[in-house]
């Protein structure tokens, strides 16, 4: 059944009678929108609009941005008479971004002056766009038509323009033909839209070519052909890198046959044909394409080395680099794959590490789990070399850097091939290296491999593949590779299997396989994650060696080479992590903060199982901070789960207690037993000695005490033993102490109850005590400690379970400790700290300036700005919106960076996002000041820093409250940017100066965005009030914490916090109020920072110095 559509809801492409024989209608959207024979209809959604960022020729085109669930109409009032034409052709160039599977650009045609319409026929489809969303197989274009258009990263470019044409031969019988362009989406998504310029509809004379296709593609050269008519005899054609303009390409000359050769090309490169017909002297065809094609690698010459870094950014393979599936045969047979199976993780699973290529192993993997990853192309020569071909591999349990709890079973196996016919052919004839059921798996820390390539015979042009195949149902693990190298055979090779394998209080001891030549040994260590090179050398003549002179309880990194002569030794291996035992203390405290990977240094495990079960430190869900410890059953209801504390002298005294807290993160809410006893033998599970049990129930942290003052044994470890009764059953402890019992109990549940909202005080509130007779608290700044760190601290006492701190500084961070003072005389040991904020003041003073870097993303509430505001509400004059989280976060100036400015996303629909400043008291009157305000402000697409165009429904307003914010008035709109005034990418500076204005006010940045996702990000940055007034020299200052110097100077001076300040912006601002020069700083007290802008220009500047609220200005003389 023939598809039919009616005129509403079309674009309608009107073509009207023939100008003259050859071209009836030309449009090219150029001049006035009203000299246009294109108008858009009354009702239309999104309207077709001039525009003069894309275009095909001339300066404009015409751009549907595209509004969900809609169909937009342009019209024009004429008919096409075809009767007069042989062979007519609709011919348009376009752009068509729309998302596949839900959007559609379609072409119609009517022969009854548009009472009906019918697509126009796959049959009449001349143009290039190819696969299952090209025209043929589909009926419309989208953003899949075209390869170049699929890519959603890139911004929309002039190179991107594809030419099509439809033969509207079939039509000549009829006089009275309307043909229209439908944009139809659907209600989800948002794209670029569609572009379409330079239509025309002409009676063809001289017919393209069609069907380009490219054969025997190398590095430098392929042989393109085509279809022609019997009659066509010459042609021309015309190449460039993908993306070229015609008319800029390589031109063939005439050619006259239908295949021609192509050469000196780049390899490795995407290139775009085009081919046009000759008929006659001045009867050509148009050039029909492009036709892409990429030329092959070409092979590369050792030394080669690939660290498949680059696959973590551009979520691609290393260049030359390729995938494929099919079982290693003796003569395999395999089927290339798109980037899918492959991927990137940190090296072994650890947090931190560089990043390698990875392949689930099991399963659950992709294709069966007949998996290559292949080398590019390697030029050995003749005889040369000699050549070895080297890397590092990992084998894990999948997603943790532990060793493979099933290694690799039943016929799985792993295997390192080479090709001697250059990839062509795989057999399993030519492994290097395998491993099977019948080898050990791969290190799970990792393991170096070589095998030297030219004395097993290999030259000439070679590829090398990793094959994977991995069938066990139930095996999840992970095989990582890195540092892939072909190089030449070194003369002294490094040793293999650096091993940990014991450690005393001071020495550690290890052990290696020696390399092929070596006669000793040279090892480099230092502490965790020491630059190399900085490290202690020492010489070993011995396999294994020894490390001694080490500290107690002390994590080491270290390295080991070969020495084979003198002069020549081998390369580094490592570094290898170990760490000394502990030495046993009297009193310990653990809070599982800082742990990056494994348990705390001499904490021990043991857990047995036939699962997933484990235990791990998460850096989230903690009781008074984020780090805790976790023991979960996983996919094992049997195991056995046991955590082992350091060696503590204290449980032989009979005088001490063990503090924890423990909650249940299970999700289904049933009692959990937990074990608590001593042990002799961390490694040995038969010396556990149970205690007592706990039962931990609740979903949030419970404390538990558990007194050893009536523990008679010689154990000198404290062990928890879990025991899970049902799969997917976890449980989780922090804040552990092993701590004498006092005589005085410390106070419990202390909390600051105001934090956040009074200016000048905080409320401190505890559980009372029957022992207690009062309290102490101590206070003071950020890092304050009333016995380590007690200065600029101060103390109160309160008989009650509350105190009120008053007297402090407004938005200052201060930290609380309170002491307990028993009926007995006795004190307890001081609780803390307890840190946070006072609020905002009723006003902030100018200068004001905010550069939002202490705006962060947080859940599940941002970290806003010093006395900064979200909200949300439609702005309706009079009325203020509601103050609640919004889309307003964090994010990075003109889309560079993750922080530093106040972004907002306006794809979504129906937004009305606020952030509100502070208020800010600009004077009782206004004499003798001019307030001036500065802001700087982008407009991004959402990926990538290019320019992005606002919707038609989309806007920024900046406004201001003279009535502190009560409520929001058209009066107090200053700026407004829309899609009329769209803000720069890389950011445009405001300057608004209000000469009259006085009072307590509040400023709004305020975001609508109504019906259309259009890909548009604002960012505000660099907010400033100030007296303009300028009077002299002198600084202008509310903080006085700074000295600089000298100045002038010749664009290096000092900044010296000579005050209490710790975190500070610095900005240095030319004298129109742009930032030259931003950065955030940690102050110590007394701490110096070198300020180096030499590249400045000789001037007057400003340097503003925000820090914990408040502002400190200098103006600085650079004599450059």
């Amino acid at each position: 059944m023939v598809n039919k559509i009616t005129l509403a809801g079309v674009l309608i492409v009107f073509l009207s009678l023939g100008i003259d024989a050859q071209v009836l209608i030309s449009e090219g959207f150029e001049g006035a929108p009203s000299s246009h024979i294109w108008k858009n209809a009354s009702g239309n959604t999104s309207r077709f609009l001039p525009n003069s960022a894309i275009f095909h020729s001339g300066s404009y085109s015409v751009r549907n941005e595209y509004v969900n669930n809609s169909s937009d109409t342009l019209f024009h009032s004429g008919v096409l008479d075809l009767t007069t034409t042989t062979s007519p052709q609709l011919i348009f160039w376009h752009i068509c971004k729309l998302l596949e599977f839900s959007d559609e650009g379609q072409v119609y045609i009517s022969t009854d002056s548009g009472v009906t319409y019918t697509a126009l026929p796959a049959s009449s489809y001349l143009g290039t766009s190819s696969g299952t969303d090209g025209y043929v197989a589909s009926g419309y274009f989208n953003e899949m038509s075209y390869p170049i258009w699929s890519s959603v990263t890139s911004p929309i470019l002039n190179s991107w323009w594809r030419r099509e044409s439809f033969d509207l031969s079939a039509y000549t019988s009829f006089d009275k033909v309307k043909i229209i362009f439908v944009l139809a989406s659907d209600f989800f998504g948002a794209t670029e839209g569609w572009y379409l310029d330079d239509i025309s509809v002409e009676n063809v004379t001289c017919p393209n070519v069609t069907s380009i296709s490219d054969f025997g593609t190398s590095s430098d050269t392929t042989t393109i052909t085509w279809l022609a008519s019997s009659s066509d005899s010459l042609w021309e054609v015309q190449y460039g890198i993908s993306g070229f303009s015609v008319g800029t390409g390589t031109l063939s000359g005439f050619v006259s046959t239908d295949t021609v050769g192509v050469g000196s090309l780049f390899s490795n490169t995407t290139y775009e044909i085009y081919v046009r017909n000759i008929c006659k002297a001045g009867d050509t065809s148009s050039w029909y394409g492009p036709h892409s094609f990429t030329t092959l690698c070409s092979a590369f010459v050792p030394p080669y080395t690939e660290d498949f870094s680059l696959m973590a950014t551009s979520n691609s393979l290393p260049t030359c680099w390729e995938e494929a599936q099919g079982m290693l045969t003796v003569n395999s047979t395999l089927t290339n794959q798109p980037h899918q199976v492959w991927g990137s993780k940190a090296f072994a699973n650890v947090t931190g590490g560089s990043k390698a290529a990875v392949i689930q192993f099991g399963g659950f993997g992709f294709g069966g789990g007949y998996d290559w990853l292949i080398s590019p192309s390697f030029d050995l020569g003749m005889g040369a070399g000699p050549y070895q071909v080297e890397f590092e591999m990992a084998f894990t349990d999948m997603n943790n850097p532990t060793i493979s709890s099933s290694g690799i079973t039943g016929s799985d196996k792993i295997a390192l091939l080479i090709s001697e016919d250059n990839g062509v052919t795989w057999s399993d004839t030519n492994i290097l290296a395998l491993w099977d059921s019948s080898t050990l798996p791969p290190s799970h820390t990792g393991e170096f491999v070589a095998r030297n390539i030219t004395t097993a015979g290999y030259s000439g042009q070679v590829k090398f593949a990793f094959y994977t195949k991995s069938n066990s149902t139930f095996d999840m693990d992970e095989l990582f590779i890195d540092n892939f190298s072909v190089v030449p055979v070194p003369t002294c090779p490094r040793p293999l299997q650096l091993t940990f394998d014991s450690a005393t209080l001071t020495t550690a001891y290890l052990s290696w396989t020696n390399g092929a030549a070596d006669l000793s040994w040279q090892f480099e260590y230092g502490s965790l994650g020491y630059t190399q090179g900085s490290g202690t050398p020492i010489n070993s003549a011995s396999n294994p060696a020894q490390i001694t002179g080490l500290n107690p309880g002390t994590c080491y990194d270290v390295y080991l080479r070969s020495i084979c002569t003198v002069g020549d030794s081998s390369a580094w291996i490592g570094p290898l992590t170990f760490c000394t035992e502990c030495a046993a203390v009297s009193d310990l405290c653990e809070d599982f903060e800082g742990i990056v990977s494994g348990l705390p240094i001499c904490w021990k495990q043991m857990v047995s199982t036939s699962g997933s079960s484990r235990i791990q430190v998460n850096t989230f869900g903690g009781n008074s901070a984020p780090g805790a410890i976790e023991m979960n059953s996983g996919n094992d209801s049997t195991s056995t789960i046991m955590l082992v504390s350091p060696e503590m002298t204290g449980l032989t005294a009979g005088t001490h207690r063990a503090i924890f807290w423990w909650k249940n993160l299970s999700l289904t809410l049933v009692s959990d037993t937990v074990v608590i006893g001593t042990i002799s033998d961390p490694t040995n599970i038969s010396t556990f000695t149970p205690w007592d049990t706990l039962n931990i129930h609740s979903p949030s942290y419970i404390e538990y005490k558990i007194p050893f003052d009536t523990y008679t044994g010689t154990d000198t470890r404290i062990a928890f033993l879990y025991e899970p009764t049902a799969k997917q059953r976890a449980i989780s402890m922090d804040d552990f102490c092993f701590e004498a019992i006092p005589s005085c109990e410390k106070a419990s549940a202390i909390q600051l109850l105001n934090a956040g909202q009074d200016s000048n005080s905080l409320n401190v509130g505890w559980n009372t005590n029957a022992s207690h007779a009062s309290y102490m608290l101590a206070y003071g700044p950020s890092g304050f400690n009333p016995v380590t760190q007690p200065t600029g601290g101060d103390t109160i006492v309160s008989t009650a379970n509350f105190a009120s701190i008053l007297g402090l500084n407004p938005i200052t961070e201060y930290c609380v400790w309170l002491k307990a003072v028993c009926s007995n005389g006795d004190t307890s040991l001081w609780s803390g700290p307890f840190c946070g904020e006072t609020g905002c003041p009723s006003s902030l003073a100018i200068p004001y300036f905010q550069d939002f870097s202490g705006y962060a993303s947080s859940f599940p509430e941002d970290i806003f700005p010093a006395c900064w505001v979200e909200g949300q509400g439609k702005y309706t004059a009079g009325v203020s919106p509601t103050t609640q989280s919004s889309y307003w976060t964090a994010g990075g100036f003109g889309n560079v960076g993750t922080t530093g400015a106040a972004i907002m996303d306006s794809w979504n629909t129906q937004t009305n996002e606020w952030i509100i400043s502070p208020s800010i008291d600009l004077g009782a009157s206004a004499a003798g000041r001019h307030i001036r305000i500065e802001y700087d402000v982008s407009a991004t697409k959402r990926i990538g820093n290019t320019a992005a165009i606002f919707g038609q429904d989309d806007s920024l307003v900046f406004m201001i409250s003279r009535n502190n914010g009560a409520s929001w008035d058209n009066a107090g709109i200053l700026n407004v940017f829309d899609r009329l005034n769209n803000p720069a990418s890389a950011g445009d500076h405001i300057v608004l100066d209000l000469p009259n204005e006085m009072g307590m006010v509040k400023f709004a940045f305020y975001a609508v965005s109504k019906y259309e996702n259009s890909d548009v990000v604002v960012q505000i940055d660099n907010f400033r009030v100030y007296d303009s007034t300028f009077t002299s020299l002198t600084e202008i200052q509310e903080l006085d914490d700074f000295k600089v110097y000298p100045n002038p100077n010749s664009g290096e001076f000092v900044v010296e916090n000579q005050g209490s300040s710790i975190k500070s912006s610095v900005v240095l601002l030319d004298i129109q109020g742009r930032a030259v020069y931003k950065e955030t700083y940690f102050f110590n007290a007394n701490g110096r920072k070198v300020i180096d802008v030499n590249s400045l220009k000789a001037g007057v500047y400003v340097l503003l110095i925000q820090s914990e609220g408040e502002l400190e200005q200098h103006r600085i003389i650079i004599n450059n």
